[in-house]
């Protein structure tokens, strides 16, 4: 019950960011740290599930663009433990830049489905503010995130 709280209010915090940074997703951290955490069913497929739907819900680009984001999150995260520690700080890094470089990819091509105009100097800084603000976020999130919680379900 302790972690639900400490989720929802982390989803409450990271939905009032993205209200001042829009294009900026912090969300993504949480998710990742809960993939960490490897409670699948108890926090990270209500956390990818409640993600989804914020961000479609929030953003103005057309449905399918947070599932694609989050959909290649997960599968970058599961990639990557392959080849790094799952909790290293070398791994959120890497989804960092990785996340960076896949926001302008994907905002670039929906906004050219679209035909809607935009700024391509927006959107690279978007990308680069993503990419820092993520490994950032993680590291606020891994250390914040309660120990009693961590042991707890790593023993449950």
């Amino acid at each position: 019950m302790f972690g639900f709280v400490w989720w929802a209010l982390y989803c409450l915090l990271a939905i009032w960011l993205q209200y001042f940074f829009p294009g900026l997703d912090f969300l993504a951290p949480a998710l990742v740290v809960s993939m960490q955490e490897e409670r699948w069913w108890r926090s990270s497929v209500w956390l990818l599930l409640a993600a989804v739907l914020l961000q479609d819900g929030m953003g103005s680009l057309g449905f399918g663009y947070s599932l694609a984001w989050y959909g290649t999150l997960v599968l970058a995260y599961q990639l990557g433990r392959r080849f790094f520690d799952p909790r290293s700080v070398g791994l959120v890094i890497l989804l960092g830049a990785f996340l960076g470089w896949l926001h302008f990819s994907l905002t670039f091509s929906l906004i050219r489905l679209e035909g809607m105009n935009f700024s391509l100097h927006h959107v690279v800084w978007e990308s680069v503010a993503q990419g820092v603000v993520f490994p950032a976020f993680w590291f606020f999130i891994h250390k914040s995130f309660p120990e009693r919680l961590k042991e707890d379900e790593r023993t449950a």
